[in-house]
């Protein structure tokens, strides 16, 4: 009688420790999925690491510990601005299975989000290029406009100067043959013999 009392004792005191043991790794999974939900992640997989510990087959502790390092890792990634990384990583959510369908949810509209950051980002390195190549551009038709303009005055003005030259040329020529030869006086005009003598002789006759 005595040992089977025993007995009864021992088999008693297992089932109590088995439910405590249960009991405990539930409270943990609720504590863990509970601040998971809140975005406390690393106390999260904290707790949901206590119980892969003792049950490395949980698949439920294990996927909220997945889904709480992955969000924790795309946060990481977002605050860098590495939008692509971040998105790959809340990808990898979307595929874990027996997890939060809270974070799950919060995930996908998180990397929506994100992508249309990526697209804002990419939009916009897109209109800087453009406006650095017509900027280049317009520096170019700048630079070659002034250099027809300083090719066309520099055309002029050694056309003005030739013009120039030609006419003193023209007038140094002009103003030697119109003036007397230095190198020949000119002769005093004779009187006409013929004349003369008339001259005289009607002067005397008168």
């Amino acid at each position: 009688m005595r040992k089977l009392l025993i007995v009864l004792l021992v088999f008693i005191s297992s089932l109590v420790a088995g439910c405590s043991f249960n009991k405990g790794e539930e409270d943990y999974l609720a504590l863990g999925k509970e601040q998971l939900e809140k975005h406390e992640y690393a106390e999260a997989m904290k707790n949901f690491s206590i119980i892969l510990e003792d049950d490395k087959n949980n698949d439920t502790a294990k996927a909220m510990y997945l889904q709480a390092m992955r969000m924790s890792n795309a946060l990481d990634y977002e605050a860098k601005e590495d939008y692509e990384s971040a998105i790959r990583e809340l990808d990898f959510i979307a595929q874990i299975k027996n997890g939060s369908s809270t974070i799950k949810s919060e995930a996908a509209k998180r990397k929506d989000t994100l992508k249309k950051s990526l697209n804002d980002e990419e939009r916009a390195r897109e209109e800087r290029k453009e406006k650095a190549k017509d900027s280049a551009s317009g520096e170019v038709e700048r630079v070659e406009s002034e250099a027809r303009r300083h090719a066309t005055t520099t055309k002029k003005k050694e056309s003005v100067n030739k013009y120039i030259q030609d006419d003193e040329d023209e007038d140094e020529g002009g103003g030697q043959s119109s003036k007397p030869s230095q190198s020949q006086p000119q002769q005093p005009t004779q009187p006409s013999t013929d004349g003369g003598a008339n001259t005289q002789s009607g002067e005397k006759t008168n």
